[in-house]
């Protein structure tokens, strides 16, 4: 999340506009000092913090990201008993899309077990694991998942592109991975390599890429991004 100019011109004003603000002010002082960081402490705790008024905050903002994973998901995969892996799950945004679409074997992977509790609760995983992603690899067997999608989860002092590599891992040759984030993040210090990632992992024959949509609005009036890749 960043900070947005308010265009009163762009035909649709966010409701609550100072509880707004104040959100993505919070986020983006999170943001920058957790960039360049390795104690996923810290970003477990600003979920944790956070898990309260974690769903109310991003439906404030029009959140888009779970939706337009559930489009990917809804096209691609025609399987409704393929495994996917929600990975950075939080209180289960995207189940609560894809499992009245019919999708039910689902497993959330999230840093916040507060969050992870929320998702619990509502009952469309079935399985949850709280751990860290990208310092080691992440507690699933090679070729476990037909799926994995990741969703508003590349982002600085998050998760970046160096994960790649364990995301293909996990996943099934001929199956896929659906990546949404906001675009603008892509010009952060942090992802300068995620292009040259992508074409490595491209050239080595790991996966190839599908498609790249772009997500107008995607949080409040920032565009996002929607990646698709095939593993191979």
């Amino acid at each position: 999340m960043a900070n947005v100019d308010m265009n009163q011109n762009s035909g649709r004003r966010i409701s609550d506009t100072q509880n707004v603000l104040q959100i993505k002010r919070e986020f983006n002082s999170f943001v920058s000092n957790s960039e360049g960081g390795d104690d996923g402490s810290n970003v477990a705790k600003l979920y944790d913090d956070w898990s309260n008024t974690y769903e109310q905050d991003v439906t404030k903002v029009e959140y888009k990201g779970p939706q337009q994973a559930g489009e990917y998901v809804s096209k691609y995969i025609a399987d409704k008993n393929a495994t996917i892996l929600d990975l950075g799950a939080g209180s289960g945004l995207l189940a609560d899309v894809l499992h009245p679409l019919g999708y039910r074997n689902l497993t959330a992977l999230d840093i916040s077990q507060k969050l992870l509790d929320i998702a619990k609760a509502k009952g469309h995983y079935s399985r949850l694991v709280c751990t860290e992603v990208g310092k080691e690899q992440m507690p699933f067997r090679e070729n476990e998942f037909d799926a994995l999608c990741c969703v508003g989860c590349l982002i600085p002092g998050h998760m970046n592109h160096t994960s790649f590599p364990d995301w293909i891992r996990v996943v099934k040759p001929g199956g896929f991975i659906f990546a949404v984030m906001r675009e603008s993040f892509l010009e952060e210090k942090e992802f300068a390599g995620f292009f040259e990632a992508v074409k490595d992992l491209e050239d080595s024959k790991a996966w190839t890429k599908i498609a790249r949509v772009p997500i107008p609005e995607y949080f409040d009036l920032h565009v996002g991004v929607g990646f698709v890749f095939k593993v191979l």
